[in-house]
């Protein structure tokens, strides 16, 4: 295999694949004694087996400076194989860093799973002005055993520009995005396209140009992003070992809930990332049916756990929370400056979006009487969390503690590109069931670093 991080002899000194000094970091590994001789070829590799940390996920990472010189397109490759791997499996992945946004231009590669032997794995970063150093990871998400090697780092040079076909790409993805963006009129588009079109130097191939789109996404709105073909064709079908697309992805994190001392029940809200109809009816049902079975006599209230709900899809999750919200109108999508506001709703166990229906439970649980709801939150809730965040917002028994959200309390739209790829632009903004625009982090009615614990007090007062 060789080094665990080589530097191409292709490679100027000034680039960010020049690191003597860095060392790999372990992250969630229980075992931290990762790296290890590769029987079959004698060379180190990088070895991450299950189980982690408290954790279905761990890996390793390396943090590289990054400065003006070396801003540009970087291809990192890997060989991986696998043992025995179940759940998303192996990969590698990429970010920047700043001191004003801890992710920038995330990417990573399609997940190995099951026995494999060693396969070339590579993607594409756009290292851009704003960040101060670039992270790169090995990770393992699910059971099994992943191997590394020859991990390395490369600038491509520019040297060609880009085809006809590449341009006309480019002009459908502007087109729309200049059209629908959130804040559009405050944008130079002129100037973004052609720093656009200077980044895509050397592609030939659509695919060649995700991560510059990712990063102009980024520049347009941090809440915005893109779906490569094959991962929007995994979020709208589900587990891909599935064999028929009406049975649901039953590996996804579903609800939990316990009584606390009998007279308090406490749910969590967990995140889903998914467009599978089977899988977001099943996450919702799953989430009512814990309602059912918490709900007796003699509660004084409910606590409703968010603040490890990233987002990912809103609907199901409020279809499985609705029994706690009540029917009706519970928050809105808002163009500011537009007359246009969306309702989202729940009815009779179905979410809405205005009129339209898009998650439904299989077994309804009747509203429930909630003398007290405490809702907790904190930064890592954001996006589709904010939205069950706002959705509790305005209800006279409902109080929220912990630390804001993310700051993610925008909406996005989804808008198609002819090789199947998704652009998630950030087109609105949240609004509560009394119209109050949010847009930025949601603070908690009742700041604390103990929002559990300040939450049972006011249950039990």
């Amino acid at each position: 295999m060789g080094m665990l991080l080589a530097q191409s002899p292709s490679t100027s000194t000034s680039t960010i694949s020049d690191f003597p000094a860095a060392t790999w970091t372990a992250n969630r590994l229980i075992d931290s004694t990762f790296a290890v001789r590769d029987p079959d070829s004698g060379g180190t590799v990088i070895r991450i087996s299950s189980p982690f940390t408290g954790y279905g996920s761990g890996g390793v990472y390396r943090e590289l400076p990054v400065n003006a010189e070396e801003t540009g397109v970087y291809e990192i490759n890997a060989r991986i194989r696998t043992e025995e791997v179940r759940g998303q499996g192996a990969f590698l992945y990429a970010y920047g860093k700043s001191d004003s946004n801890l992710s920038i231009n995330y990417v990573a590669s399609p997940g190995l799973t099951g026995q494999t032997d060693w396969q070339e794995v590579s993607i594409r970063f756009l290292a851009s002005a704003g960040m101060d150093s670039v992270r790169i990871g090995c990770f393992l998400i699910g059971e099994g055993t992943a191997n590394f090697g020859e991990v390395s780092i490369d600038l491509i040079p520019p040297q060609l520009a880009p085809p006809d076909t590449i341009r006309t790409y480019l002009d459908t993805f502007f087109d729309i995005v200049s059209e629908n963006a959130l804040g559009k009129e405050d944008i130079d588009w002129a100037i973004l396209y052609e720093r656009v079109v200077g980044f895509t130097v050397n592609a030939r191939l659509t695919a060649d140009i995700y991560p510059i789109l990712q990063w102009a996404l980024r520049e347009i709105n941090p809440h915005s992003f893109l779906l490569d073909p094959a991962t929007a064709s995994r979020w709208s079908s589900g587990d891909p070992a599935q064999e028929s697309d009406i049975r649901p992805d039953t590996s996804i994190v579903v609800s939990e809930g316990h009584w606390i001392d009998e007279d308090v029940a406490y749910l969590t809200v967990p995140f889903i990332n998914s467009g599978h109809e089977p899988t977001l009816g099943y996450y919702a049902s799953a989430l009512q049916s814990v309602i059912r079975q918490l709900d007796r006599p003699g509660l004084k209230g409910w606590v409703v756990d968010l603040r490890e709900n990233t987002g990912g899809n809103c609907w199901p999750m409020l279809a499985g929370v609705g029994p706690l919200l009540g029917e009706g109108i519970c928050g809105y999508f808002i163009k500011p400056g537009d007359d246009l506001a969306e309702p989202w709703s729940y009815r009779a166990g179905t979410s809405y979006l205005d009129s339209v229906a898009r998650v439904s439970v299989e077994d309804e649980v009747k509203p429930v009487d909630t003398p007290k709801i405490a809702v907790l939150t904190g930064p890592n809730t954001t996006s589709s969390g904010e939205v069950v965040t706002v959705a509790f917002r305005g209800l006279a028994n409902c109080r929220s503690f912990g630390q804001p959200t993310g700051g993610y309390s925008t909406s996005n739209g989804q808008f198609h590109l002819p090789d199947g790829a998704i652009i998630n632009l950030t087109v609105s903004v949240y609004a509560d069931r009394d119209k109050h625009l949010y847009g930025r982090a949601i603070p908690p009615d009742v700041v604390s670093d103990r929002p559990l614990k300040n939450a049972l007090e006011w249950l039990r007062e």
